[in-house]
């Protein structure tokens, strides 16, 4: 089996960023790969419809434990540097959920959905030099403590809005990425208080995540 990359670009919209693509995904891939002993995965990259990007310029889904798709705001003039600067923790991001999706399917509760993309999102650390990720590079000056607390009565709900918790689509009430930042500081402190790899966390369960959480943070 391989890790493989292909884009799709049948509108030639990123035709100049095709030689820097080619380059830059599969080394980010290979490293992923390395760190989290993955194989057998499809990475396909192409352009945002027009109107859909967000303000990175880049995003990516996982489908499935097989298939990754990134994709790439192709009118930006900055996309070069945005490929160089954010596309090598998105790939790491979207390999970490083919890989924990082996083991840990569907996350359903806010509590499982924290746990699952807060790993994720830790993972990009590895990626991109130690450096915070860029989700949280405009985030409002507010105690991720205080958003667990309003977290708290929820977790275990599997009838929640994802889209306010995670995308933002109420900012008055939760920031944007709230639920990426509570995962983040949450596996943050987990890795530091029990010494663990993003390896050995791979299947860390929401119940231990907030378990920890719970006996440490009183």
């Amino acid at each position: 089996m391989a890790i493989e990359t292909h884009i799709l670009d049948a509108n030639r919209k990123l035709t100049r960023h095709t030689s820097q693509l080619l380059t830059i995904a599969p080394l980010a891939a290979r490293k992923a790969a390395e760190l989290l002993n993955a194989d057998g995965i499809d990475i396909s990259i192409s352009p945002f419809k027009p109107g859909d990007a967000p303000a990175s310029g880049i995003g990516g889904y996982s489908f499935s434990p097989y298939r990754i798709e990134l994709l790439l705001d192709s009118g930006r003039e900055d996309l070069s540097e945005i490929i160089a600067r954010e596309l090598p923790a998105v790939l790491g991001h979207e390999m970490h959920h083919c890989v924990r999706s082996l083991s840990n399917p569907n996350p359903l509760t806010l509590a499982e959905c924290i746990t699952t993309e807060g790993l994720a999102t830790h993972f990009e650390l590895q990626m991109n030099g130690g450096e915070l990720p860029s989700l949280f590079n405009s985030f409002p000056d507010v105690h991720w403590r205080e958003l667990l607390e309003k977290a708290q009565p929820l977790l275990e709900e599997k009838v929640f809005s994802f889209t306010d918790w995670f995308l933002g689509t109420d900012p008055e009430r939760l920031p944007k990425y709230t639920g990426y930042l509570i995962g983040f500081k949450a596996v943050s402190h987990y890795k530091i208080s029990r010494q663990y790899s993003d390896l050995a966390m791979m299947n860390l369960t929401a119940d231990d995540l907030f378990k920890c959480l719970r006996a440490d943070l009183v």
